[in-house]
């Protein structure tokens, strides 16, 4: 892919990631997707179906979308530490997604806070206000928009890292049984991941090492992806077409996800980024 269609690609997966997080603000502000509407604003759960449901709004359009994903970002890490932490599994696993069932959370957070870093692409409306104000894609030296942008290879690599961690966590469970859900998740315990069997848990064992050190990151995010789409196919779509019914929104983020890194890299922190100290980090960034 020509670096020049990665602002493309970009507002594709911010579009994809926005409609799925839509989801969850129906179903929290309107009881839609057979949600339980919680409208007691007295009490802090009551404000996430308002806040997603504008957000995602925000992020279809790609309007504000730095800001956007900052409050994104923090509203997930609340509702992970405030909804999830009490499904904690055996002592000293508190702060571990899987076991927990934290897993959609804490992705959405580290994703919506790498957004910040990288706007929200061509497809944008914030690209066409930067337009019609004869601001292009240029960022102004020196302001936070321009300091934001800059950290856009280190909030990859923090994602691509988070991301390891918990495909490498998935495939502990398939291989070794471990790491086991504390709760339910749509027709069953079993999450879409965790469909493929032993042979599919060894694989993302091996890519999510190499993910984690951040080694051959193009055709591993590539395969990462499609291995994330078949089990979405294979253990989320016969469940429920919905997204949000069938438990699979976390690997269509995760698709998401890896297919920018198959064609971005892996971001700061990574044996990539060492072995190719005389290229610059890439960072996309158009608004």
């Amino acid at each position: 892919m020509n670096y020049k269609s990665l602002p493309k690609l970009l507002s594709v997966i911010r579009i994809v990631v926005g409609l799925l997080f839509l989801e969850h603000g129906l179903a929290t502000a309107f009881g839609l997707f057979e949600g339980r509407p919680d409208h007691n604003f007295a009490k802090l759960h009551a404000w996430a179906g308002p806040i997603e449901t504008t957000g995602a709004i925000f992020l279809i359009l790609g309007l504000f979308t730095r800001t956007t994903g900052f409050i994104l970002a923090g509203e997930m890490a609340i509702a992970y530490f405030q909804s999830r932490l009490r499904w904690a599994g055996p002592p000293g696993w508190v702060l571990l997604a899987l076991p927990n069932n934290g897993e959609e959370a804490a992705l959405n957070s580290f994703f919506f806070l790498w957004l910040m870093s990288t706007g929200g692409g061509a497809w944008s409306l914030d690209a066409l206000i930067a337009k019609m104000k004869n601001a292009g894609s240029a960022l102004k030296p020196g302001s936070l928009k321009e300091r934001v942008s800059s950290w856009e290879p280190q909030l990859r690599g923090i994602l691509r890292i988070v991301a390891a961690y918990m495909i490498f966590s998935h495939g502990l469970r398939e291989v070794f049984h471990i790491m086991l859900p504390r709760t339910t998740r749509g027709a069953d315990s079993m999450m879409p991941l965790d469909s493929l069997g032993q042979a599919g848990g060894v694989v993302l064992l091996v890519l999510g090492l190499l993910l984690l050190v951040g080694w051959q990151i193009r055709p591993v995010g590539l395969l990462l992806a499609l291995q994330c789409v078949l089990a979405y196919f294979v253990g989320s779509v016969p469940r429920d077409p919905i997204p949000i019914r069938n438990g699979g929104i976390d690997d269509l983020v995760y698709a998401c996800i890896f297919v920018y890194m198959a064609f971005t890299g892996a971001g700061a922190w990574s044996l990539e980024s060492t072995a190719e100290k005389k290229q610059p980090a890439m960072s996309v960034s158009t608004t």
